[in-house]
Formats: structure tokens, sequence, C-alpha cells
């Protein structure tokens, strides 16, 4: 009784052994059938993808290429490739076309400052693409420290031009020319605001003012009683001279005056 029971349990062991084999191998058919269709739809949705992101990356290149005409205008630099790499995960190359030459690496022929620009613009394009509804806040922080005072007026009049794109732009840096540049007015008219920060203490804290424009510190001049000529002349001088010399740079006139001062 003892052997028989023993085999019967074995039966039935072996009988449930058998029907998962079965199961499983039916499974592992109707499995073998679906998983070609699977890799085809995988290979759909991959390429789907890729195509889609190259798509973005395009419109990103042609974006930042016109934004770095702007500033570097009849120079032949532009960004030729941005295209994803198959072969890795999120993997990207660049190139760019310099002197004739396309598919070169920016790094290795770029200088700093066309760097610094181009990462801006390339920046900047990427901003504006997906700032849908011009409700984004963008912070500039110091980011012109090798561009000179040419390229930093063209950058600011491309940021002032740009900034119908955004919410609200702000630029902090420690470069005075900043400051003059909005200061007298350069292509940003109304729309700037500078905040100059003083010297600061932990007893006092943060000590700040807001900057007035040129043209404003005159009128408050001759508004002012009693009348001083000496401040009204010295204000509307200097800003005088900051006109005649943005038209002179505007316009290429032909005087004895260039960017760096001389």
């Amino acid at each position: 009784e003892t052997k028989v029971s023993k085999q019967s349990g074995q039966i039935s062991l072996i009988r449930g052994y058998y029907k998962q084999v079965v199961d499983s191998k039916a499974a592992t058919e109707e499995l073998a059938k679906l998983q070609p269709l699977l890799q085809q739809a995988y290979e759909v949705a991959r390429i789907t993808r890729i195509e889609f992101t190259q798509k973005i990356l395009d419109d990103v290149a042609m974006e930042c290429n016109r934004l770095y005409a702007v500033l570097h205008p009849k120079e032949p630099l532009a960004i030729s490739k941005l295209a994803l790499d198959q072969g890795k995960r999120a993997s990207l190359n660049q190139a760019a076309s310099f002197e004739g030459h396309a598919d070169v690496p920016p790094q290795a022929y770029f200088s700093e400052s066309h760097l610094d620009t181009l990462g801006f613009c390339f920046w900047m394009a990427i901003v504006k693409r997906e700032c849908k509804n011009a409700d984004t806040v963008v912070v500039l922080d110091d980011v012109f420290s090798s561009v000179d005072a040419a390229h930093l007026g063209r950058i600011a009049q491309l940021i002032t031009d740009e900034s119908p794109n955004f919410g609200q732009v702000i630029v902090t840096t420690h470069q005075r020319l900043w400051r003059d540049i909005y200061r007298y007015q350069h292509g940003a008219g109304k729309l700037t605001q500078v905040v100059e920060l003083q010297k600061w203490t932990l007893a006092k804290g943060i000590s700040s003012y807001k900057t007035r424009l040129a043209v404003d510190e005159l009128m408050a001049s001759i508004a002012a009683a009693p009348f001083d000529r000496q401040v009204t002349g010295s204000r509307a001088g200097v800003l005088l001279e900051a006109m005649l010399d943005y038209l002179a740079l505007l316009y290429r006139c032909r005087v004895a005056r260039t960017h760096d001062g001389s």
C-alpha cells in the first residue's frame, strides 16, 4: 500500500510537470511568432524617434546659424551638422564649416570667443524652441568673458531683438560695458532696467540702486532747480559723444574711431 501510494504521488507530480512542458511549448511557439513582429515594431519606433529628434536638431542648427550670422556678419562660420550617433546612446555629433571646409570640429578651429558665441546661439535656439508661450525667464550669468566690445554690442542688440520671445531676460555681469551699452540706449531703449550692486556687508546687507538712462539723467538736470549749467552741459556732452560714437561705428564713418578706443 505504501509503495503504490508513493508511485501514485510520483505519477501525479510527473503529470503536473508534463502539463507545464506542454503549456510552455505552446507559449514558446506563440512568442516565436510574436517576436519578429515586436522587433519590426521596435525598429519602426526607433527610426521614427531618430527622425523626429533629427528634425528638431536640424531646426535648432538652422536657428543657431541665423543668430550666429548676426553676431559674426560676413564670416564663413556655421554649424554644418548636428546629428545623432545611431550607434551610441545619448550621443550627438557636431561639426562646423570653417573657411570653406565642412564637417570640421569647431573646438579645433574656432577661437574662444567664437566658441562662446556659438554655444550661446545654440542655447538660445533651444530655449526659443521650448518657449512656446513666450513666458520663459532667461538668465545669463556672466556668460561672455572673451568677446570684444564690437561683438558684445551685437550680443546686447541680439538679446534686445529676441526678448519678445521670452517673458523676462536677466543678465548679470561684472563688465561695466554692459551697463554703458544699455545706459546709452544702444538699441535697448526703455525695454531695459539696469540695477547696480554696491559694496555689501553682513550688517548692512546687499546695497543696490536703479541706474537711470543717460537721457533720463539729462532731463532731470534740465528740470532741476536751481539749474546747474555745468552738470547739464557735462551730461549732454557725454550723451552726445555716445550717440555720435554709436553712429560712427554703425555706419562705418570715415573718422578716426576704432572699437578699442584709439
